[in-house]
């Protein structure tokens, strides 16, 4: 139950310049956001998210959060790279769908098939994201029955 309901990332949003839209990962090159990698850890002050709006902070976050590699290629113009907490069960979920409804912007995880081991996990996973597909504003936060472990977070991007 727990592994459950902490996949029901809920991602509250507060805006009023943003239509409501619905989008998922697509294949095609104007792609509405893509996931990049996936690391376990937290943020500091125990944050729900980040969002990383230039080079500089994204090299930084790429090396103090321990992802793999060169931090990946973003035009900022356009987009940004949001690191988004997870709290998991052992087995990785894959994020398969962002969207926008009633103002709130949903986490959508696909379970991987077969039985998963039970403990708390923090995962970390870098998404880079359209600007045109989010709100200039919004609140991150996880499920209200993990309050007390993440903060919920106010992103804002310039």
């Amino acid at each position: 139950m727990r592994a459950i309901a902490a996949m029901l990332l809920v991602l509250a949003v507060s805006c009023s310049d943003a239509p409501d839209v619905a989008f998922e990962q697509p294949s095609a090159p104007a792609e509405a956001w893509r996931h990049v990698q996936r690391v376990d850890g937290m943020l500091p002050q125990r944050a729900a998210a980040i969002a990383l709006t230039d080079r500089e902070a994204l090299s930084q976050a790429w090396a103090e959060h321990g992802f793999r590699g060169a931090p990946p290629r973003v035009d900022f113009a356009d987009r940004f790279v949001l690191v988004l907490l997870q709290l998991d069960d052992g087995c990785p979920d894959e994020l398969v769908r962002l969207e926008v409804i009633d103002r709130r912007l949903r986490v959508k995880w696909q379970r991987p098939p077969g039985g998963c081991i039970e403990p708390l996990i923090y995962r970390l996973h870098a998404i880079d994201v359209s600007r045109r597909h989010v709100p200039a504003s919004f609140t991150v936060a996880v499920p209200p029955q993990y309050d007390d472990l993440a903060k919920p977070t106010r992103i804002r991007l310039r």
